[in-house]
């Protein structure tokens, strides 16, 4: 694919490739594109690809960001430079296109990203238990240890850390070797802090040359961390009263029972449901931001006339369109619409 194709707006569809699924016959006027974003980063966050991993509160389900992944400070080979590279030109799609892809990274990515620097706050973020281990060799005294209580206090500790992998890592030349004292356990916490906050810089350089490709990166100082995670990934939550604003009814009043059925649905819905529901009508899991370009006529809802009361929503992704049933009662339209975004995977005539 030419650098051009990243660089590019997409015309009138404003996106610049198109998608297929092999044995489905959706036609992509844009629904499918979305859902191949939030395909995208789907199998970034899982097992089955290896450039990114769960960070160590995620696994142990302790701390803050539960839900945060990281670069994989593996080794790079061929395939996952491609990958990073390819991961990249879709974060300059994103930022170009008001497109948004729904990773969860930790922020230290994010910092490096835009060429600032973590800080220990930011490892407590992935890392509550390495955060508080550096914490407290960076004051042993504090503690309240003397010299002669230290070796019998931390035991027999080495110029070695165990990286986001679970691999140890020399922290300098000879570290294996190297027993940490009193004297030296702030040096051990400095060295520690900058393997664990520099451990995918490579990876994040990967990416940063192929968002290149598409975004002037230099710009990127002039954004914080929030700014480009924003950008790329859109805001998580879904808010209602963002969907109400941009909302244009079809064949329907706003005052008509289905109508009101599906805002106190959504109204109750958990932000999983939300989120699902939102990717039943549009293809993505995330709302642009308020004021993007691609809420484009906004959320449609209409009525389908030619459906009984009984019968689940139909949704046309490519319009983040919902054409209600006519739906007598409050509980019956709850469960439609909640049985149909829970088990609607298929973006077949979408």
């Amino acid at each position: 694919v030419g650098k051009g194709v990243w660089r590019s707006r997409g015309g009138s569809y404003k996106r610049p490739i198109c998608v297929s699924y092999e044995g489905e016959g959706g036609v992509d006027q844009g629904g499918l594109y979305r859902d191949f974003l939030d395909a995208v980063s789907s199998e970034l966050m899982s097992k089955f690809l290896p450039i990114l991993i769960r960070t160590p509160n995620n696994q142990s389900n302790a701390g803050e960001c539960r839900d945060a992944w990281s670069l994989s400070p593996a080794p790079i080979n061929t395939a996952t430079r491609r990958m990073l590279h390819f991961l990249g030109k879709i974060m300059a799609i994103c930022v170009r296109g008001d497109d948004v892809m729904p990773l969860a990274l930790s922020r230290i990515t994010w910092k490096l990203l835009v060429g600032d620097q973590p800080q220990l706050e930011d490892l407590e973020l992935a890392d509550t238990a390495a955060a508080e281990s550096i914490r407290q060799f960076l004051n042993v005294q504090a503690l309240g240890i003397t010299e002669d209580e230290f070796a019998d206090c931390f035991g027999d500790i080495r110029f070695i850390y165990a990286n986001s992998r679970g691999e140890e890592v020399p922290l300098m030349e000879g570290g294996a070797n190297t027993t940490v004292t009193f004297h030296t356990a702030k040096r051990f916490a400095e060295l520690v802090l900058e393997m664990r906050i520099n451990e995918a810089a490579e990876h994040v350089a990967c990416i940063r040359e192929a968002l290149a490709i598409g975004v002037p990166v230099g710009c990127l100082s002039l954004w914080s961390w929030r700014d480009l995670e924003l950008k790329v990934c859109g805001n998580p939550t879904v808010d209602i009263q963002l969907m109400r604003k941009h909302v244009c009814y079809d064949s329907i009043s706003e005052d008509a029972d289905p109508v009101q059925f599906m805002w106190n649905a959504l109204e109750s819905f958990s932000q999983e449901d939300r989120t699902a529901f939102v990717r039943f009508c549009w293809g993505r899991s995330r709302l642009p931001p308020e004021g993007s370009a691609m809420w484009g006529a906004g959320f449609k809802v209409t009525a389908a006339t030619d459906l009984p009361a009984t019968a689940l929503p139909r949704a046309h992704t490519c319009f983040f369109q919902i054409d209600l049933p006519p739906y007598t009662a409050a509980a019956q339209a709850k469960e439609r619409i909640l049985f149909a975004v829970r088990n609607c995977l298929s973006m077949q005539n979408a």
